[in-house]
């Protein structure tokens, strides 16, 4: 059984091992911004002259899915950070787009963990 952070960390772990093995550069990992903007980018991923900015949620199979923590307000927050990080990497050109990778680790049989990757969520 994992602490609520530990299952994070192993969610976003998982992510970016997906990402990598589907052709995806890994640029940056929980990156926060220096200003006053809350909140972490969980994976800055870059594929086919594409920026992807990648929100990772992770849950068991008895705190309900994932996905129902995507809110509208989590979406503008995102997409600041996102606007902050191409701030601060000039050099990264390209288009981009907002995934989110849900992953589910069911509690009593962490071998049956699902994936889900949703392209132009925000």
């Amino acid at each position: 059984m994992y602490t609520p952070h530990r299952l994070g960390a192993v969610g976003e772990t998982l992510a970016a091992d997906y990402l990598s093995t589907h052709g995806y550069t890994l640029l940056d990992r929980n990156w926060r911004a220096a200003q006053h903007l809350r909140g972490e980018l969980d994976i800055v991923a870059h594929k086919d002259n594409r920026l992807v900015f990648v929100e990772v949620k992770t849950s068991s199979a008895t705190t309900g899915h994932a996905l129902a923590h995507i809110t509208n307000q989590k979406c503008r927050q995102l997409q600041a950070l996102a606007r902050a990080w191409r701030d601060t990497h000039h050099h990264v050109r390209g288009y981009s787009r907002g995934d989110v990778i849900a992953v589910t680790i069911p509690r009593h049989n962490p071998d049956q963990t699902a994936l889900l990757h949703l392209e132009g969520v925000w």
